[in-house]
């Protein structure tokens, strides 16, 4: 599971990688149907929900290529994983 810290203005840092990590590469993880969990930098709550409303927004918006190919939306996916992961 990829744990990342989203930070007060929004970016977000995978901690296992020490690097930052882009909504787009997020939402092509989720569509791979990789987890992550997510911590607010400041607090330490988690914040995984939210995160993940956010990559769906975007992708609400600007679909991704799964779309274009008719593979699964992004929501297909993610509502199918939240299934699996057990709320914090």
């Amino acid at each position: 599971m990829r744990g990342l810290t989203r930070h007060h203005d929004g970016s977000l840092h995978d901690t296992g990688l020490h690097r930052p990590i882009s909504l787009g590469e997020l939402a092509d993880d989720v569509r791979a149907g990789r987890s992550f969990r997510a911590r607010d930098a400041s607090t330490g709550e988690d914040c995984t929900y939210q995160v993940l409303a956010v990559v769906l927004a975007r992708e609400t918006v600007w679909p991704g290529p799964a779309a274009e190919q008719g593979g699964l939306s992004l929501l297909q996916v993610a509502a199918s994983a939240a299934a699996r992961v057990p709320p914090p």
